[in-house]
């Protein structure tokens, strides 16, 4: 009787097929998405059935790891901004969330920086 692939036992020598989604195929090549815990991960890998950790560990990384990123946001320089514009309770909040989301970007235009250069130092 012919197994199923959820019944195939791992190959030691290969390792534990991974879950993968296949997001493009070009040739012979796949760009192939799965999870690396919470985070979900990209690569480029040689066109193939199965992947193992190994295989999306060697094919071509895709996109930055922005959990890597290490942002410079200051929660002192926020609650200044906040207290310098009348912002003091969760009702003021409330009543004025387009002057936060300014403040944000305000305080946050540093990080934006960092995100676009894909946190390498310029």
């Amino acid at each position: 009787m012919e197994k199923s692939k959820k019944e195939e036992k791992e190959d030691p020598k290969k390792g534990k097929p991974v879950a993968v989604k296949v997001i493009h195929t070009v040739k012979d090549t796949q760009l192939v998405q799965w999870q690396e815990g919470k985070l979900p991960r990209r690569a480029t890998v040689p066109l193939k059935e199965s992947y193992t950790k190994d295989d999306l560990e060697q094919g071509v990384q895709y996109g930055v790891h922005w959990e890597e990123i290490e942002l410079k946001a200051d929660s002192n320089e926020l609650a200044l901004l906040l207290y310098q514009n009348d912002i003091w309770t969760t009702d003021d909040a409330a009543r004025s969330t387009r002057m936060i989301i300014g403040l944000l970007a305000k305080v946050y235009g540093g990080d934006l920086a960092t995100i676009l250069r894909g946190g390498k130092n310029a």
